[in-house]
């Protein structure tokens, strides 16, 4: 007996608990301003003072406040102004201009005095672009590590002991409106509950020690990566969001990604000048920016020349596209070097012309995507810009015919309808019926005429950016009005039930803007057979008849055929002026896709169901490359890493919504070559676990089924979960059309109504007969234009590319993507799932990047304040909606595990090759080495690398983020002080060559002189005239010669040229031969495989049914054998009665008259069995009693077995939550214990530096000593030396006035001395 367990609610956790004092947020902390700087600028020669002016609004976020200001921003000229990008002007030689116009600043300007005195301020959401991009790299540690940090003078200085200053009492408390902060005053008892006091109000409650969070220091309030949190906690890492949100700062460091709130407002943090900054940057150096995020990409395709994928992901209005844009237009003002101009125009043409044909507007979001996008760019060897492409799928088809309530269809229709002046409204002929116009699409009120018109001009401008001439665009023009007048003409039955249109009129216009016959376009939307459809889509023709009973659904689907055919051109047109023949080394891809779509007052449809279901698919694929990859890796290299143990995966959903059968999987296991067969799938049956997508193309394909079947079949394979929280699917009793879904982990569940899904999966599938009749259309034109795009490479994928060439690498890997994505496979659901499916691939086979975006505000809280002041202060953002985002992207974990793990990993050679120069000139390592593993260990100890920071493998070394940008630093600086030694060396080369240079000049000066000497000498010489006249006879005799060598020389030549050209040509055309054969041999297995799968799908088909009869056969014999039974049970009794009727008839005519014994023994003996049976009714009622009584008590005792084993569930719960906090928290401490220890090997470090420099010192020192001795004693010998020579110079000076004195008196007349005596004595 199936007892059904009673309905117990799960335990409310922390996010739904409310208590009853009014628990308020943090107040909201603004950063800073930023100080000001004066600036004295001196006029240039060219007039100016080498900077530029920009005028922009800039808006603070946590005010709501939008300010005009003068921006300042580096010239083009290179002048050294100390204008950076960003600076608002604040003053002008003095005078305030804070709210002066650009005029009047212009103007202050130009009539201002040489020098110029300027003070400008940073705005503070670009303060982190102008952060010092090499600081000192004197020590390898944690930069971000909140336990010590570097000052001015390169030096490590502990910071105060933040634990101590905040109180290790300090938590967060959570509840449903966020999280509050509060102090511990009493520790939790033995049931787990504690005593706070909350900071703001001073309130004291009693809550669960579960719900508590612990705090991190004030200066983390706005730190740029998550994962430098002391304390890594949900609330604290909602804490930093919400303080950097507030502060304009939207852009955030998430672990492996980048995360952005999307700031619904304008902020001045995006220009060129920003985007130079950006490049200027350090490779390890960039702060978080869109820009910064598409740099280190850029940089990781060059330095490990492999294909990049950059993935945006987020719920729909959280501005993905916004930062696609930003991307492109950083890698195309940047990178796009000499060959192409203005590619960041082109870009952003693009861009326009896709969002105004594939984007529309809802109550959440005004321009919302409605296909899946991506942008492949491909770089050169050089790293510019070789060649870009735009690939376009899954668009969001249902919305050209049908609008959904409270939004509108695609930007394109209002353009056309509202932009265009009367003229050309006029030749479209889309002024004679404007009311009915208005009533098939939004009515007019609800457009504005004037930013109608300016978007129409915006988007011609960039069609014509795009290289679309005036033709091109006028059919584009015209196909879009013919789709609208089909909208207008409508279906109806004539009298012989058959289907016409309801306005002819339109029709006729239609027809006349497509340029073809009326007649012709009616007969190509009406007259499809249900044969050649049945063939063409793997329908019986039953369900064909009935899915195109009405003519309404024949006019949508090819009026659906012909946008998706527009699309394709439209793509086409874009890929034909971004595609290039040049050789390509790498690429970028960026995706785009629709976002994530919550419930909202209306059930969602069967898209929303697609894009939840791609976005569910993205999630997967982050688990795989953020996680799965990243464990395998470990445990390939034999590293033990403690991690905590992430169970939550998002397979769950995905295989809800797109498991196969297990002939499909069978078929995929079979289809590479290392895949694996599972053997277990053989034999099982083929409904069990089946997805979603796969139940919905099987009842599509089924005669008569309906929508309630599908959810039966749905609720069937994958509605019965027992446990109430892990339950995915939830259906809708009260109403039977409904169901829900618990997508990202069970945090956000969608409603969803399935009504008309069988018919939707049928439709807008069918695209040839409006692909035909626009390629013979009348107008060249229309008829030209489609006719590039039938070929199949185009159409299938609308991937347009330009040049088909496969020697081209990038277009290359377009055609095996489209390959794989054509797949003739009618059926929506199963579109889906396969396109991503291929898409999924190219990507995996990169390296992937996330950027995660986040909406700041549910849509319920926006809709709450329309019309009323903007969310501003402390209500900026809404707590428990980015909670939940978190929570579903996973967020918090990816942290954690980017945190606790080694994220950068190298193989050794690569290892080798970036840093082997770190261990000085003298270490030279010889290709290819040894012992590569001794070599790296040698490379990290040189460099000083603490053993913590990294990891060493098999074939791998494995770094912490923060060390690796250290590694980075000291490579780049001893490639600076390379780089000085070779400038050196080719300064000192070039100094030689011009000095050798300059020699020769002084030789050839001489030598022409000494010649134009000669000449003067011998111009009048006759036989040297004679020389000058039969010279030039000569020359020209060697002339004549040396022209006919160079003829014979020529002619054979050309000879061999006229060979190479022969051998060229043939060589093309064999080339070309083969490349037609590998073509044809592609489509020809594509088109194999695409009947193997439709044989497996008949086959399935046949299978199912033939299970089905058999069980149904199975059940009339087991029911067959039950009526026989019965049967001869019945025909035994009446056998036995007849008989038993018989001997009373004999009985009865055998006895005589009025003897009645034994008919009184007859009667006797009824009324004993009569009673008889009585007594057992009676029994068998008393034994059904106490077995009632027993099923009572057991249920009573299943009841409180159910409710100990919630109550054990909650305990279990409680103590996993506790293990999971108290292991966060050993893991957090793990980590500020390895900093310290970073910082003690440092110090460690510069102490035996310090003692080695010391010692050096001391011995210098002595060397001094000893050297001053033996000068001062060399002194002592000199002063003696110049002592004795004194004594002997005086002793000298002595005699000789002796002398002298002597001579005197031999001559006692001066007059009669000799005259050289006489000189003597005065000398």
């Amino acid at each position: 007996m199936n007892i059904a367990p009673p309905s117990v609610p799960p335990p409310a956790s922390a996010t739904e608990k409310v208590y009853d004092v009014d628990l308020k947020l943090p107040s909201i902390t603004p950063a800073p301003p930023m100080e000001t700087r004066r600036l004295v600028i001196s006029r240039q020669p060219t007039g100016d003072f080498g900077f530029n002016l920009r005028w922009a609004p800039y808006t603070n976020i946590a005010t709501g406040v939008t300010h005009h200001a003068v921006h300042a921003e580096p010239g083009s000229s290179g002048s050294k102004s100390g204008v950076i990008a960003g600076d608002r002007i604040v003053e002008i030689n003095g005078k305030n201009v804070e709210e002066c116009s650009r005029d009047v600043v212009i103007a202050s300007i130009q009539q201002s005095p040489d020098p110029l005195n300027l003070v400008v301020q940073q705005l503070v959401g670009v303060s982190e672009l102008h952060r010092l991009a090499n600081p000192p790299v004197t020590a390898l540690y944690v930069n971000n590590s909140p336990e010590f940090k570097v000052n001015n003078n390169g030096d490590v200085s502990p910071l105060i002991n933040g634990h101590e200053n905040s109180g290790e009492e300090n938590y967060w408390l959570i509840h449903k409106g966020g999280y509050s902060s509060c102090k511990l005053i009493q520790s939790a008892t033995t049931d787990g509950r504690c005593k706070v006091k909350l900071e703001q109000g001073g309130h004291i409650l009693e809550v669960d020690e579960n719900d508590l969070e612990k705090v991190n220091l004030p200066s983390l309030d706005r730190c740029e990566d998550l994962s430098s949190l002391a304390y890594l906690n949900e609330s604290s890492l909602l804490h930093v969001l919400r303080q950097r949100y507030g502060s304009s700062l939207v852009h955030t460091v998430s672990g492996p990604s980048l995360l952005l709130i999307n700031p619904n407002t304008s902020l001045n943090i995006y220009s060129h000048k920003v985007m130079q900054m950006v490049r200027a940057c350090n490779y390890s150096e960039l702060p978080p920016h869109v820009y910064s995020k598409a740099q280190y990409v850029y940089q990781e395709m060059i330095t490990t020349c492999r294909d990049q994928c950059i993935v945006l992901s987020g719920r729909t209005g959280s501005g993905k596209s916004t930062s696609m844009r930003h991307m492109l237009n950083y890698y195309g003002h940047v990178y796009a070097g000499s060959q192409q101009l203005a590619i960041d125009e082109k870009y952003s043409s693009a861009l326009t012309v896709l969002e105004a044909l594939g984007n529309y507007s809802t109550q959440s979001n005004t321009n919302a995507s409605g296909f899946v996008h991506h942008v492949t760019i491909d770089f050169d060897h050089y790293g510019f810009i070789a060649s870009s492409s735009f690939q376009v799928s899954l668009l969001e088809k249902s919305r050209i015919v049908n609008i959904p309530k409270g939004e509108t269809t695609f930007h394109i229709f209002q353009y056309v309808l509202y932009g265009l002046d009367n003229s050309q409204r006029q030749e479209l002929h889309l002024l004679s019926n404007e009311g009915l116009i208005d009533t098939v699409y939004s009515p007019p009120s609800t457009v504005d005429p004037e930013d109608a018109v300016g978007n129409w001009n915006k988007l011609e401008h960039s069609l014509r950016m795009l290289s679309v001439t005036p033709e091109e665009i006028k059919a584009i023009q015209h196909v879009v009005a013919a789709i609208i007048h089909l909208r207008v003409a409508g279906v109806t039955k004539g009298s012989n039930n058959k289907t016409y249109f309801a306005d002819p009129a339109s029709a006729q216009n239609a027809a006349n803007l497509l340029g073809v016959n009326a007649e012709d376009l009616a007969k190509s939307i009406f007259s499809y057979s249900p044969s050649t459809l049945s063939s063409q889509s793997n329908l019986r023709p039953s369900a064909v008849e009935e899915t195109l009973s009405g003519g309404a659904d024949a006019l949508d689907e090819f009026i659906v055929g012909i946008y998706t055919q527009l699309l394709t051109l439209v793509v086409y047109l874009i890929n034909r002026n971004l595609s290039t023949v040049t050789r390509n080394c790498t690429s970028i891809t960026i995706l785009d896709t629709p976002g994530f779509r919550d419930s909202t007052s209306q059930p969602a449809t069967f898209n929303h169901l697609c894009y939840n279901y791609i976005n569910e698919r993205i999630q997967l694929l982050f688990y795989e490359k953020i996680f799965t990859e990243n464990k395998e890796r470990y445990i390939q290299e034999n590293i033990e890493v403690e991690l905590d143990d992430f169970t939550d995966r998002p397979e769950a959903m995905v295989n809800l919504l797109d498991k196969p059968s297990n002939q499909q999987q069978l078929l995929q296991g079979t289809g590479s070559a290392n895949s694996r067969i599972d053997l277990s799938l053989i034999g099982r049956d083929e409904s069990a676990d089946l997805g979603l997508f796969w139940i919905l193309d099987q009842m599509s394909m089924t005669p008569g089924a309906t929508e309630e079947q599908f959810l039966d079949k749905v609720d069937l394979a994958h509605g019965r979960a027992v446990d109430q929280c892990e339950k995915l699917l939830t259906l809708h009793p009260h109403h039977p059309s409904l169901f829900s879904l618990n997508h990202y982990y069970g945090t956000a569940q969608v409603t969803y109504q399935c009504a008309g899904w069988l018919k939707t999966c049928r439709l807008y599938s069918n695209t040839e007969q409006a692909s035909s009749l626009l390629q013979s259309s009348q107008k060249s034109s229309i008829a030209e234009l489609f006719n590039l795009t039938s070929s199949s490479l185009v159409s299938s994928f609308t991937s347009g590319a330009g040049n088909m060439s496969t020697l081209h690498r990038s277009n290359s890997l377009r055609r095996q993507y489209v390959n794989q994505a054509g797949l003739k496979r009618k059926s929506q659901s199963m579109s889906v799932k396969y396109q991503m499916d291929s898409l999924l691939d190219k990507i995996s086979k990169m390296a992937v990047h996330f950027v995660i975006h986040l909406v700041p505000n549910s849509q319920d809280r926006q809709r709450s304040h329309i019309g009323t002041a903007p969310l501003t202060g402390d209500m900026v953002l809404d707590v428990p909606y980015i909670r939940l985002q978190i929570r579903g992207m996973q967020l918090l974990p990816a942290v954690r595990f980017h945190r606790q793990g080694y994220p950068e990993h190298l193989t050794f050679n690569e290892f080798i090759r970036r840093y082997s120069l770190l261990c000085g000139e003298d270490a030279s390592y010889s290709v290819p080495l040894v012992d590569q593993k001794a070599v790296v260990e040698e490379v990290l100890a040189t460099a000083g690398v603490d053993k913590s920071q990294y990891r060493i493998g098999l074939s791998q070394v494995f770094i912490r983020p923060d060390t690796l940008a250290q590694l980075n630093r000291l490579r780049e600086l001893r490639r600076s002080l390379y780089a000085i030694v070779i400038q050196k060396y080719i300064r000192r080369y070039l100094a030689q060559k011009a000095i050798v240079k300059l020699k020769l000049k002084h030789e050839a000066m001489r030598c022409i002189q000494k010649n134009i000497r000669i000449n003067f000498k011998l111009e009048d010489w006759q036989w040297w005239k004679l020389y000058t006249k039969i010279k030039p006879l000569v020359n020209v005799q060697q002339t004549e010669e040396t022209l006919k060598a160079k003829e014979a020389e020529l002619f054979q030549l050309k000879s061999q040229l006229e060979k190479v050209e022969n051998e060229r040509n043939a060589y093309k055309k064999e080339c070309a031969r083969f490349e037609d054969e590998a073509v044809r041999f592609q489509s020809e297995s594509v088109q194999e495989r695409q009947v193997s799968r439709q044989a497996v799908e008949l086959l399935e088909q046949e299978t199912s049914s033939r299970l089905s009869l058999e069980s149904q056969l199975n059940d009339v014999v087991v029911s067959h054998e039950d009526l026989q039974r019965k049967i001869e049970l019945l025909e035994k009794e009446n056998e036995e009665l007849r008989q038993v009727h018989e001997s009373y008839e004999e009985s009865h005519h055998d006895v005589p008259d009025g003897s009645f014994i034994t008919l009184s023994k007859y009667e006797h003996m009824v009324k004993e069995n009569e009673l008889r049976r009585r007594q057992l009714l009676t029994e068998h009622e008393e034994e059904i009693e106490e077995f009632k009584h027993t099923k009572h008590k057991l249920e009573r005792q299943v009841q409180e077995l159910v409710l100990e084993k919630n109550e054990q569930g909650q305990v279990i719960g409680n103590l996993k939550k506790k293990v999971q906090k108290y292991s966060n928290e050993a893991q957090d401490l793990k980590r500020q214990y390895e900093d310290s220890e970073a910082r003690n090997f440092e110090l460690e470090k510069r102490q035996r530096r310090f003692d080695s420099e010391l010692q050096l010192k001391a011995g210098d020192m002595a060397g001094e000593k000893s050297m001053k001795a033996h000068l001062q004693k060399e002194r002592d010998q000199l002063l003696t030396q110049k002592y004795s020579l004194t004594q002997q110079l005086e002793y000298n000076c002595y005699t000789a006035a002796w002398l002298m004195w002597l001579v005197l008196c031999a001559y006692s007349d001066s007059q009669s001395m000799p005259p050289h005596l006489i000189s003597i004595i005065k000398d």
